[in-house]
């Protein structure tokens, strides 16, 4: 179920079955208020009133890179809310492109300290698969 889209950026999407979110990027050139819009807004309210469990980053089509607002965003309020509010699970499809696996970095780094378990997959499906099973 898509939650919210911003035309040639991201997708967010509820999984029903897998109690997760789904931010699928195409471009990571966004504002630090559409960034908040769609992933702390329409994500992660709607993961909060369904018990949401997990979060799914698939950046295998995703183009350049946060800016350094977008990043401290992530640092300072997107993890510590993933926290307080029942995601245990940080899964990331990474793309090719350099830039992208940079962007991906900046999560990582966050995650160990704010207690969320980071999965690494190639795709998607892997990311849906590793979430049935567990």
């Amino acid at each position: 179920m898509v939650l919210h889209e911003l035309n040639g950026y991201m997708r967010v999407e509820w999984l029903e079955n897998e109690k997760a979110i789904l931010d699928k990027w195409y471009s990571l050139l966004l504002t630090v208020e559409q960034f908040e819009e769609a992933v702390l807004v329409k994500g992660l309210e709607y993961s909060k009133k369904h018990a949401g469990r997990a979060w799914i980053v698939d950046m295998t089509e995703a183009r350049g890179a946060f800016s350094p607002e977008i990043q401290e965003f992530i640092k300072d309020k997107v993890f510590p809310e993933f926290t307080k509010n029942g995601v245990k699970y940080f899964i990331t499809a990474k793309g090719e492109s350099a830039i992208t696996r940079l962007s991906n970095q900046i999560y990582e780094a966050q995650l160990g300290p704010a207690g969320i378990m980071l999965l690494e997959v190639p795709s998607f499906e892997v990311a849906k698969q590793w979430l049935k099973d567990n």
